[in-house]
């Protein structure tokens, strides 16, 4: 399989002389696609979220790029209520944008640092309708676009001639204030690009070799609403621990255990999950366990990798026990960072799962049990990225 990925490596050569003379062209893109189904007794809700982006600068001059931005999304649901006295309720959302602009960039070796401006214009479509026995009624229907400016600011870092890592800032009012951050890769292409070449072995990917991630995340959301009348207090604290310990079994080859708690809001940060029902403001917690094998495919610094994982979680909070199972593969890119730390970038993750929460009896009626189908597909150059400690 490994003669299979040597293009890849052809693609990301380990010669870091990336320029931005004329014609040369940096873009970057990104691809998400979701799919869901809910399903409660008597009642089905499928749903969908799909979003594509993308984004080049194509260099006119030496550091002058004149870039187009543009980005789509396409979401809708139904709720198909069954029956004699069934109906269908569907929900449909479209929207996008276009973003020309102009930067100027400056080499202050080795990194890139541009600054510059355009016009995003946005719309959005949005209709909701019923359908009884065959005769569809619109309840809904709206439309908007807008038009603004916005400056731009950003640094690129080359990891090689083709590949860098971008840091970027947005705002429509000049020159501060940004609004939107942003952290990804971009490739880097054009004339001036160079081959590869061989890189030298390292050793952080070497058997009997511990790797250690994590995630930690606490927020809180108190206070009160009404008016002199009536006072509705509410609380809503969330907090989540991951821990993900790996040990390479052999050379480039890592086997792991990811191990997740959630408490509060933070039990329902898992992906598919139904929810969950609580009883007597029971506590929710989640507890969640995902094995993993990771393959790094060179020894390189810079290193494709392919994973395959299962996972597991459990949310009580009183009630019945959701239990979630997800299974999926990654393809991403793993850069050294020295001996110790090891940084990636999943460019291609594919996922899908089963998530269920039983019948509960209330005081008034039985709540169903409720189900959800899953399948997710992401791609592109904005990835999570994941730092890891090897230990010697």
């Amino acid at each position: 399989m490994r003669y299979l990925f040597y293009p890849l490596l052809l693609l990301f050569p380990l010669v870091t002389n990336a320029q931005i003379k004329k014609g040369q062209v940096i873009w970057t893109g990104q691809l998400s696609s979701e799919f869901m189904k809910n399903q409660q007794e008597g009642v089905k809700t499928p749903a969908y979220n799909q979003s594509v982006s993308g984004e080049a600068s194509f260099f006119i001059k030496e550091g002058i790029a004149w870039g187009l931005g543009a980005q789509g999304n396409w979401n809708g649901n139904k709720s198909i209520a069954e029956g004699p006295n069934g109906f269908t309720l569907k929900y449909i959302g479209k929207g996008g944008s276009l973003t020309p602009f102009i930067r100027k960039y400056w080499q202050f070796s080795p990194l890139f640092i541009y600054a510059g401006g355009g016009v995003v214009g946005t719309f959005s479509k949005f209709s909701m309708q019923r359908e009884d026995f065959g005769q569809v009624n619109e309840l809904q229907f709206r439309k908007e676009f807008q038009l603004t400016s916005q400056f731009q600011l950003g640094v690129i870092f080359p990891v090689t001639s083709r590949l860098g890592l971008q840091f970027g800032a947005r705002s429509q009012l000049f020159p501060f204030s940004f609004n939107v951050a942003e952290l990804g890769l971009v490739v880097l292409s054009g004339a001036d690009t160079h081959t590869a070449k061989d890189a030298p072995a390292i050793s952080p990917l070497a058997r009997g070799r511990w790797v250690l991630s994590g995630s930690f995340s606490t927020s809180g959301d108190k206070g009160f609403s009404g008016d002199g009348g009536q006072r509705i207090d509410y609380d809503n604290p969330a907090t989540s621990i991951a821990l993900a310990p790996g040990l390479f079994v052999r050379d480039r080859l890592l086997m792991g255990l990811g191990v997740q708690v959630g408490i509060h809001g933070g039990a329902n940060n898992i992906s598919g999950s139904a929810g969950y029902f609580t009883v007597n403001d029971r506590t929710p917690v989640s507890i969640g366990l995902r094995p993993f094998v990771k393959k790094y495919l060179s020894s390189a610094k810079l290193s494709p990798y392919l994973e395959g994982y299962a996972s597991y979680h459990r949310i009580m909070a009183g009630g019945p026990a959701t239990n979630t199972y997800n299974a999926g593969a990654n393809f991403g890119l793993a850069y050294s960072l020295g001996k110790s730390w090891l940084a990636e970038a999943r460019l291609l993750g594919v996922s899908g799962g089963y998530s269920r929460v039983g019948s509960m009896d209330a005081e008034i009626a039985t709540i169903p049990a409720i189900q959800r189908f899953h399948f997710n597909l992401e791609s592109g150059f904005q990835p999570g990225f994941v730092v890891s400690y090897i230990f010697r």
